[in-house]
């Protein structure tokens, strides 16, 4: 998904040098994840890094996840990447340039006052005392444990629309509604029809703000407030659960914030995509859970569930401010749109 996104990005304006600026440095703009970064490096906010940095990666199944890129004058461009085992990963593909960085999302915690040995210590005791259960049963005994849950249904985007439809098997049915919030992703938070399939249970309905503009830099619909809202979100609740793999599983561990996926069997419930179908969103599914099998329930050794949550945050990647101000170039946001 992250490839197509970038592809989308790179070719839908033509050739035209301000339109393929923002086509190449539109990404690092999603969730207000340059300003972030800017933030914690002390750089003007005006600035924009002259490289991709990626909104995520949760699949490192995903084939060639990370592509070729170019900057204008032909030459490889940096690419900046969550994974700690970006760099080995490009290597194999024979992509050059690219950096481990980190989750952007450990930026913005450490620009909150944490630590890095904080989050550190935080992703520890959440593996070492991880122990979500698999059967629904077990799922409904832990959730009444918590009196307050937050809940990510698979979200959409203009490129992939879900259609929200929930069965009684959800063992979120069997809790007290009044202990559930659910963080919808923007695109569902603004279909009104959307948010009556959560509300109609008595649960509460919040969104963290949306990902990204048609014109990047603007702050519309809290772009650049995203990962505050959304930290603030879990932080505020006991437990978070999802029904699928999403970011927001791994950032509760960074709060060392109990997690899992709830046990609902349900088909596929695509309701229109841009580029791939039913049966490929299916397979990623599955791709999944075979993957990350332990946040469905099954039992895993603490040192995988480490080695997955650490590598995907990249946490022993984290760069220092220095790194930011003094290894990536920089451009002026105004000799862009000028």
């Amino acid at each position: 998904m992250k490839n197509y996104v970038r592809r989308a990005l790179t070719n839908r304006y033509g050739v035209n040098r301000n339109i393929r600026f923002q086509n190449l440095f539109a990404e690092q703009f999603y969730y207000g994840h340059r300003e972030i970064l800017l933030d914690y490096s002390g750089l003007d906010s005006d600035m924009v890094f002259e490289a991709i940095i990626s909104h995520g990666d949760c699949y490192p199944f995903e084939e060639n996840r990370i592509p070729h890129e170019y900057d204008l004058s032909g030459k490889p461009l940096l690419q900046l990447e969550w994974r700690s085992d970006a760099e080995l990963v490009a290597k194999q593909l024979g992509v050059s340039n690219v950096t481990s960085i980190g989750a952007i999302g450990a930026y913005s915690l450490l620009n909150q006052g944490f630590k890095k040995i904080d989050l550190q210590k935080n992703l520890i005791d959440f593996c070492r005392n991880f122990n979500w259960p698999e059967s629904a049963i077990s799922q409904v005994k832990e959730l009444k444990e918590h009196s307050s849950i937050l809940y990510f249904p698979e979200h959409s985007w203009v490129g992939d629309v879900l259609l929200h439809d929930l069965t009684r098997s959800n063992p979120l049915f069997q809790v007290n509604p009044e202990s559930i919030t659910v963080c919808l992703g923007w695109g569902d938070f603004t279909s009104p029809h959307t948010r009556r399939v959560y509300e109609r249970n008595g649960w509460r309905v919040e969104c963290a703000g949306i990902s990204n503009n048609s014109i990047p830099m603007s702050p519309l619909g809290g772009r650049i407030t995203f990962l505050k809202e959304l930290f603030d979100l879990i932080s505020s609740h006991e437990i978070v659960v999802s029904d699928q793999i999403t970011t927001g599983l791994f950032y509760s561990a960074l709060l060392n914030k109990p997690c899992g996926i709830v046990s609902e069997q349900s088909e596929s419930n695509l309701h229109f995509s841009h580029w791939r179908n039913s049966t490929d969103l299916s397979s990623y599914r599955e791709k999944s859970k075979l993957e990350y099998g332990w946040l469905w329930g099954k039992k895993e050794h603490y040192s995988k569930i480490h080695s997955d949550v650490e590598t995907l945050l990249g946490i022993k990647s984290i760069k220092s401010p220095n790194f930011f101000r003094n290894e990536i170039e920089h451009f002026s946001l105004q000799d862009w749109i000028y």
